[in-house]
């Protein structure tokens, strides 16, 4: 991993990758950039714009300093801020342009205090899930609208068309002969015959 080397004064010290752009630093660097915000923009001007940006997730960092792979978590736990983490606590990987956005919301959160950023981001995963699921809706149109201008083969179209009719014929013929046998003439007139009741036999009544 290409590093650069960023003096932050009092012997503190930044290192920049010039592959990802992302700046490790080290507890008094982290401490020394929140005692002096314009150290953010220095860090900026000293470590470059890679010639190559990494798409997608950036896979996780890892430790310049014991080698580990690192833990990747939200700044202050409510902000949109990824940040790298040392497990043994050599320091942090971040954003180059996101060091001054760190400095911006940790004095936000501050002034509004833990609950109110706790409903911000609550309100922003709901705002983000929102945005997410139009994209998803308006991509499977996008999708259904080219599928309906591609033409199906014709011999699928012909297929499509005898099944259909088939099915037609089927039906108007089940309904004519249920239409029939409900209106039959010997449906209609035929009488109703009731079995007339045999009195029962009374043993009592037959002399002994």
């Amino acid at each position: 991993m290409p590093l650069v080397t960023v003096e932050l004064g009092h012997g503190v010290r930044a290192h920049g990758c010039t592959s990802c752009r992302w700046t490790f630093l080290p507890p008094r660097a982290w401490t020394r950039i929140f005692d002096d915000p314009g150290l953010a923009a220095t860090i900026e001007r000293h470590v470059p714009v890679p010639t190559i940006l990494v798409e997608g997730v950036l896979p996780l960092m890892s430790c310049p300093t014991c080698g580990t792979e690192m833990d990747r978590a939200r700044f202050a736990a409510t902000s949109n801020i990824v940040i790298d983490t040392c497990r043994l606590l050599h320091g942090v990987w971040l954003d180059t342009g996101d060091i001054a956005k760190v400095l911006a919301y940790a004095e936000h959160k501050a002034r509004i205090g833990e609950k109110a950023a706790v409903r911000e981001a609550e309100d922003e995963w709901v705002r983000s899930e929102r945005t997410r699921e139009a994209e998803r809706l308006r991509l499977a149109m996008e999708l259904e609208r080219e599928e309906a201008r591609v033409p199906r083969p014709v011999g699928m179209q012909f297929a499509t068309a005898f099944v259909l009719l088939v099915g037609g014929v089927i039906l108007v013929v089940f309904g004519l002969r249920l239409i029939g046998a409900s209106c039959s003439p010997r449906g209609r007139d035929e009488p109703i015959v009731v079995p007339e009741e045999t009195p029962a036999s009374d043993d009592s009544a037959q002399p002994q």
